[in-house]
């Protein structure tokens, strides 16, 4: 907090300079203050939410595998799995849970004092109990916010991964990989694809498959299944991490 305190101020100020930008443009323009309501404070939100998940593991673990202040790091007396389960915790849990709370409390604040921005995060918490309980409205048309918890903390796990993993320009590299990453997963299932179109019907494939048991099953239970595949996923990042951790040298 000493160190990157302004870097964490400005990220929490995120909402606030958008809604004054916006407000501004607006009176310039003749139509009054108008600070944009939702669509400027989700806007911000997502800014906030991708320069959080980017900015807080290479603030906090930078120092890990640095040649001049790692050494220290590796000697702090601490088992690797202690070190493992504080990384894992302060850089995906309780660190941008923190910035969470104080960017929701400055979200209200706004709220309460431009009547243009609408209604506060903290006064629409009312989560239906089904949909707390699957993730998904009666109707289908809403999802809870906490079935992309998992998402998040995934997000921030990559760039933890990132950090402990690459020696420097530690967002950049991590953004890169993520990238390659991807365009090698979409190659590979095109491929998949392009053999499973020679030995079969182009036209009914796709029918039979999507409308087999199992896609059913997935389609019923939807937030299930995502909370599943997210999960696994997070347990394989951190696995990364922990051997990352267990093998790391200076």
């Amino acid at each position: 907090l000493k160190k990157n305190w302004v870097s964490l101020l400005v990220i929490l100020l995120i909402e606030l300079a958008a809604v004054v930008t916006v407000g501004t443009m607006s009176m310039l323009l003749g139509e009054g203050w108008s600070s944009g309501g939702i669509v400027t404070r989700g806007l911000a939100f997502a800014a906030f939410l991708a320069v959080t998940i980017i900015i807080v593991p290479t603030k906090l673990y930078e120092h890990v595998n640095d040649r001049s202040s790692g050494p220290a790091y590796l000697m702090l007396p601490a088992s690797r799995l202690e070190k493992f389960v504080s990384m894992i915790l302060n850089g995906a849990v309780i660190f941008p849970l923190a910035l969470l709370l104080l960017f929701f409390g400055i979200d209200e604040l706004i709220c309460l004092v431009d009547p243009t921005a609408g209604a506060g995060v903290f006064s629409k918490l009312r989560i239906p109990s089904t949909m707390f309980l699957t993730g998904i409205s009666d109707d289908g048309s809403a999802l809870s916010p906490l079935l992309f918890v998992d998402d998040f903390i995934g997000l921030v796990l990559v760039f933890l991964l990132g950090t402990v993993f690459f020696k420097g320009h530690k967002a950049p590299k991590t953004i890169l990989a993520i990238i390659v990453f991807s365009q090698a997963m979409s190659i590979t299932a095109l491929a998949v694809m392009g053999i499973f179109f020679q030995f079969s019907n182009p036209e009914s494939w796709g029918e039979v498959i999507f409308s087999s048991p199992f896609f059913a099953c997935i389609g019923d239970h939807i937030a299930l299944f995502d909370t599943l595949n997210d999960t696994i996923s997070n347990v394989l990042l951190m696995l990364c991490i922990w051997f990352r951790l267990k093998t790391l040298k200076l």
